[in-house]
């Protein structure tokens, strides 16, 4: 194994590793052993890679920011109907989110201490007015097949829906007793429920 594919891989093995661990313990309970640990790594490499614990942290999260941002982008530009779309965009960002379930606590994490921080990231305002998705919407209001809803709360019910169950998953583990094959059996069923709420609401 070369130098650099080495490198990529121990240090794609430490990121991997900070993310379930900063999703288990948060930014300030998280430590640089327990990482390294995790990682199958002595901390003096770990410190190698990221001299500290916060440089390592924001890399996770510019890194996730990003990629999801470009996967939002995508999903909302893609050619196909409206009902279609609405339905494949809840099943891929259902998907992207129970592969980076730690994604939202980190957002709420990084909202309660750096808030502009985030916004400079997943800065996509220009971007999303210029989408296909809202010329559609507006294009299917034009049309009478949905009532003149604002656009904002159409985008905020489709997120929110998605998003929340993953915020609220501790909670509803702990109050139902769920195990994480049954929480992400439920989410998965969510990924048809989530689009027949939204077009109903529209329709009505």
């Amino acid at each position: 194994m070369s130098e650099e594919v080495k490198i990529t891989t121990t240090e794609a093995k430490i990121l991997e590793s900070a993310k379930k661990v900063f999703y288990l313990r948060g930014l300030k309970g998280a430590r640089m052993e327990e990482i390294a640990k995790e990682a199958n790594i002595n901390t003096a490499l770990l410190h190698y890679y990221f001299r500290t614990k916060e440089k390592l942290y924001l890399k996770i999260f510019d890194d996730a920011i990003s990629n999801f941002k470009v996967q939002i982008l995508e999903l909302a530009n893609q050619d196909m109907q409206f009902e279609e779309k609405v339905k494949h965009f809840v099943e891929k960002y259902i998907s992207l989110l129970l592969e980076n379930s730690y994604l939202p606590i980190f957002i709420i994490n990084e909202l309660n201490q750096n808030p502009d921080r985030i916004i400079e990231i997943l800065n996509v305002g220009d971007e999303l007015r210029e989408t296909l998705l809202l010329r559609q919407f507006n294009e299917e209001i034009l049309k009478g097949n949905i009532r003149p809803v604002n656009f904002f709360h159409f985008l905020l019910n489709l997120l929110s829906l998605c998003v929340f169950p993953f915020i609220s998953k501790p909670i509803f583990k702990s109050l139902f007793n769920l195990s994480e094959e049954q929480f992400t059996s439920l989410i998965l069923e969510r990924k048809n429920i989530i689009p027949d709420i939204i077009l109903k609401w529209l329709k009505n």
